[in-house]
């Protein structure tokens, strides 16, 4: 670098150079733009990494080399495209002498097989066609970016003649090169500089003109062909038209995935050719089986995982864009315990029923939930045992009653109607009983209602004051956020190992409630329609999600994999019924008064008839009597 600021001022002090052009790095770019500034003289700077505020501060310093921006983000497209997953990437921005050795090297550590990803910059790919064998064979695989170079261009083609006539009188027996893009760089700056000495204007711009960027690949012992192009706004397809600059094929380097694997010797899809398989833990002592269950045909026999969780997490997997294959082991401790096994990289994810909570989050990362969150009661549906048949007779007091039926005995007690009073009389007594059953009427019917609205639903300020005790499942976060959350004593916390004994539990009293996330309420509620519903607010915690270490890769692929698969999520689950649906069918006996509550009025009209009926057969009855059984009398 000390030595360019020499030249440099050699040039100007001493041979009045009125240009400079050269300076193959940024830091002797930098260093001569000092005497530019000082001398006026323009510095045209063939370094690619002299960055773009750098002519702002040395206004004399001029970049003529290609930016470098646009490879940068077609390299960055590569990447987003592939969705490489479990390999290590390596973009080698390099010279073409340092990358030889560097793959070389990389080749004697193995660190050119399929999980690990190779991506050259121009400044090495456009040297390809200099490589040897040895070092082509070295770099199997590998991809790299190339500088574009319109074939079409008349000025490039009479830039090629002229070229090749020029090398060939200098080597006659060499083979003739292309000339590099740093030779057609080298070319315009050194033309913009006599165009600018003639005092003739340049239409020459310094840079990228384009954004097109060839993709090349290595395999085996040759140079491949050009596997397609990029352009920045278009993406990625295999041709450059003439009149078209990109025939656009897609926007991912996926659709031409079998092209790709033509001439790529190994589909570099991030999974490891050496048999690495992810290492799955499931839960196994979990009280709903019907989510997760973790099963042996017998002692050293391979583990069987079944369960609408494991429909789900399969369902997953066949929406990801890669294959990924994996090994279930069982747990038994509590799903915490499970979460930190996947934190200390003893196992690379859970598959469960695990809900989605703060704290676990905080040594984990969970995908996308695929069930609905909520933790809510469950009680029994148990109606009070009241008469039905009393309560007909409820609207009115006994006075009231006996009043009716001494009014309406005095009234049928006496003749017809043979006069105008009579029938004054009857009108009243109409207008009276008219009255009286309207307000029967809606005295009855307040009744019936007031007796629903006393059927209080069971709330948890109710549980508390009673000290009722109450259900959750053991070992769950369920039993911490009884007692921190809704404040419940840890004595009245029932602990529950298998969910056939909360239907127990619930019929014989042992708790007043069970405390259950929405799946299992909605499976519960499926199978226990009848007796059971519902009590009290949904509290929003948890949702069931797939664990993986944080930052995993898998994360993003996963969670998307679960949304695309939501509108099939029910029918993974296996749910038939909702809790709605039981709320209504239970509650259909009190939508009409039956026939037990008109049973009283019907006991009272029968026996009234029978009791009239027996003086008016009485005297038919003795004498009967009295004519076969005259020796009585």
């Amino acid at each position: 670098m000390f030595s360019s600021c020499v030249a440099g001022k050699t040039l100007i002090r001493k041979d009045n150079v009125e240009a400079i052009i050269g300076l193959g790095t940024s830091q002797e770019a930098i260093l001569v733009a000092e005497l530019g500034n000082r001398y006026e003289v323009p510095i045209l700077s063939m370094a690619n990494e002299v960055p773009v505020w750098a002519s702002l501060r040395w206004p004399f310093l001029i970049n003529a080399a290609r930016n470098q921006l646009s490879q940068m983000k077609a390299i960055a497209a590569i990447v987003q495209s592939w969705q490489w997953r479990r390999c290590r990437v390596f973009i080698v921005h390099t010279s073409a002498t340092l990358a030889r050795s560097t793959f070389r090297e990389a080749k004697k550590l193995e660190m050119m097989e399929e999980e690990y990803v190779w991506i050259t910059t121009d400044s090495t790919s456009d040297y390809f066609d200099t490589f040897n064998n040895p070092v082509l064979s070295s770099m199997q695989g590998a991809l790299g970016v190339k500088s574009y170079i319109s074939s079409s261009s008349k000025r490039i083609k009479d830039i090629r003649s002229r070229y090749q006539v020029m090398f060939s009188s200098q080597f006659p027996e060499e083979p003739f090169p292309e000339p590099r893009i740093s030779a057609l760089q080298a070319y315009d700056a050194t033309w913009a500089v006599a165009l600018a000495m003639e005092g003739r204007p340049s239409s020459q711009r310094f840079g990228n003109s384009t954004s097109i960027t060839p993709i090349a690949s290595m395999g085996g012992t040759r140079i491949s062909t050009e596997l397609g192009y990029w352009t920045e706004g278009y993406g990625f397809s295999k041709t450059v038209g003439a009149k078209h600059p990109l025939q656009q094929v897609n926007n991912s380097l996926k659709a031409d995935h079998m092209a790709w694997r033509a001439l790529v010797s190994s589909s570099r899809m991030g999974i490891s050719s050496r048999g690495e398989r992810l290492k799955i833990v499931v839960p196994s002592g979990n009280n709903h089986k019907e989510f997760i269950n973790v099963s042996y045909d017998g002692p050293g026999v391979s583990i069987r995982v079944t369960g609408s969780v494991i429909d789900v997490f399969n369902a997953t997997l066949s929406r990801l864009p890669y294959a990924l294959p994996c090994d279930f082991t069982g747990y038994d401790g509590s799903y915490d315990a499970m979460v930190y096994q996947v934190y200390n990289q003893s196992f690379d994810a859970a598959i469960g029923d695990t809900a989605i909570l703060a704290n676990r989050s905080k040594y984990a990362e969970f995908s996308q939930p695929f069930t609905d969150p909520g933790l809510q009661m469950v009680v029994c549906q148990e109606s009070k045992k009241i008469n039905k048949v009393r309560l007909f007779f409820k609207p009115f007091t006994g006075k009231l009653w006996i009043s009716i039926a001494a009014i309406t005995v005095f009234f049928f007690s006496g003749e017809g109607l043979h006069s105008n009073l009579s029938r004054m009389v009857m009108v009243a007594w109409l207008f009276v009983a008219f009255i009286t059953t309207q307000s029967f009427t809606a005295n009855l019917s307040s009744l019936i209602t007031l007796q629903q609205l006393n059927e209080s639903p069971v709330t948890i300020d109710t549980l508390k004051k009673s000290s009722a005790k109450v259900g959750c499942d053991a070992d769950s976060f369920v039993v911490a956020y009884l007692r921190n959350v809704l404040y419940i004593q840890d004595e009245n916390i029932v602990r529950i190992r298998n969910e056939e004994d909360y239907t127990a539990a619930l019929i014989n009293g042992r708790i007043a409630a069970a405390f259950l996330e929405i799946p299992y309420i909605k499976a519960f509620l499926a199978k226990n329609c009848n007796g059971f519903t519902t009590s009290g607010p949904i509290y929003n915690v948890g949702g069931f999600g797939f664990v993986f270490p944080k930052n995993s890769p898998y994360i993003p692929d996963v969670s998307q994999a679960v949304v695309n698969i939501s509108e099939t999520l029910i029918d993974l689950l296996q749910i038939s019924l909702n809790n709605s649906e039981c709320s209504a069918s239970n509650s259909d006996d009190h939508a009409s008064i039956g026939l037990t509550p008109f049973s009283g009025p019907f006991l009272v009209t029968i026996g009234t008839s029978s009791i009239a009926l027996f003086p008016f057969y009485l005297p038919s009855i003795c004498q009967i009597w009295r004519e076969h059984w005259p020796f009585n009398m």
